[in-house]
């Protein structure tokens, strides 16, 4: 409760975080929440969807939704990582919307990244994900040895 705003809803990220220790399971920001998270999108859903190893269920918080949508263990195997949140970001644009902009948002969200760690979590990401990814770091051969 705040004194000028009234009731302030929860931060709906540490809500699905707590559901998900709870539960025993991992999660992982999806959609348009994830594009959101990278700063690949500006958009804020008023859904925020959530990748998960558990059981698929929707959780009502005000008029905010928090979506668990049940995930293979391939999908899931990056989950919890930067590359993960990153796959899902570009999953959501689509390969057909990653323009210079969207380039330069990957390449700043990379910066810093640990090329081993980077090529272990895009392991099992598309294909033309890995490439876009691998391209913008400069591991064009490593993607060669993928393909």
């Amino acid at each position: 409760m705040h004194d000028l705003l009234g009731l302030i809803p929860p931060d709906l990220n540490e809500v699905a975080k707590a559901i998900a220790e709870k539960n025993g399971v991992q999660i992982q920001p999806a959609g348009a929440y994830a594009a959101n998270l990278v700063g690949l999108s500006v958009q804020v859903p008023g859904r925020i969807i959530f990748l998960t190893e558990g059981p698929s269920r929707k959780v009502k918080i005000g008029n905010q939704e928090i979506i668990f949508k049940k995930a293979t263990k391939k999908v899931m195997s990056s989950a919890g990582t930067r590359e993960g949140l990153l796959i899902q970001a570009l999953k959501n644009l689509g390969k057909d919307h990653i323009d210079q902009i969207a380039r330069a948002q990957i390449s700043k969200f990379l910066k810093g990244s640990n090329e081993k760690e980077v090529r272990q979590n895009m392991k099992f990401a598309p294909a033309w994900i890995r490439s876009i990814v691998f391209e913008i770091m400069g591991l064009v051969a490593v993607f060669l040895n993928f393909a």
